[in-house]
Protein backbone atom coordinates (compact mmCIF):
# COMPACT_ATOMS: atom_id res chain seq x y z
CA UNK A 1 0.00 0.00 0.00
CA UNK A 2 2.82 2.38 0.86
CA UNK A 3 4.58 1.61 -2.42
CA UNK A 4 1.44 2.40 -4.42
CA UNK A 5 0.93 5.65 -2.55
CA UNK A 6 4.56 6.77 -2.76
CA UNK A 7 5.12 5.84 -6.41
CA UNK A 8 1.72 7.23 -7.40
CA UNK A 9 2.51 10.55 -5.74
CA UNK A 10 5.99 10.78 -7.24
CA UNK A 11 5.36 9.47 -10.76
CA UNK A 12 1.58 9.54 -11.29
CA UNK A 13 -0.13 6.71 -13.17
CA UNK A 14 3.11 5.17 -14.53
CA UNK A 15 4.33 5.07 -10.94
CA UNK A 16 1.34 2.94 -9.98
CA UNK A 17 2.28 0.45 -12.69
CA UNK A 18 5.89 0.30 -11.51
CA UNK A 19 5.17 0.28 -7.76
CA UNK A 20 4.34 -3.39 -7.19
CA UNK A 21 7.26 -4.95 -9.14
CA UNK A 22 9.69 -2.41 -7.67
CA UNK A 23 8.49 -3.05 -4.10
CA UNK A 24 8.71 -6.82 -4.64
CA UNK A 25 12.24 -6.53 -6.02
CA UNK A 26 13.34 -4.39 -3.09
CA UNK A 27 11.80 -6.87 -0.64
CA UNK A 28 13.66 -9.78 -2.25
CA UNK A 29 16.96 -7.90 -2.09
CA UNK A 30 16.42 -7.00 1.56
CA UNK A 31 15.58 -10.61 2.48
CA UNK A 32 18.68 -11.83 0.62
CA UNK A 33 20.88 -9.26 2.39
CA UNK A 34 19.53 -10.24 5.82
CA UNK A 35 20.05 -13.94 5.07
CA UNK A 36 23.63 -13.31 3.95
CA UNK A 37 24.31 -11.18 7.02
CA UNK A 38 22.95 -13.82 9.38
CA UNK A 39 25.06 -16.53 7.77
CA UNK A 40 28.18 -14.38 7.95
CA UNK A 41 30.93 -14.24 10.54
CA UNK A 42 29.99 -10.75 11.70
CA UNK A 43 26.60 -11.98 12.94
CA UNK A 44 27.69 -15.39 14.25
CA UNK A 45 30.77 -14.13 16.06
CA UNK A 46 34.23 -15.63 16.15
CA UNK A 47 34.68 -19.31 15.30
CA UNK A 48 35.21 -21.22 18.58
CA UNK A 49 37.29 -23.91 16.80
CA UNK A 50 39.84 -21.42 15.48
Amino acid sequence: MFALSAFGTLFGFPGLLIAVPAAASIAVLIRFAIEEYKSGRLYRGPDPDA
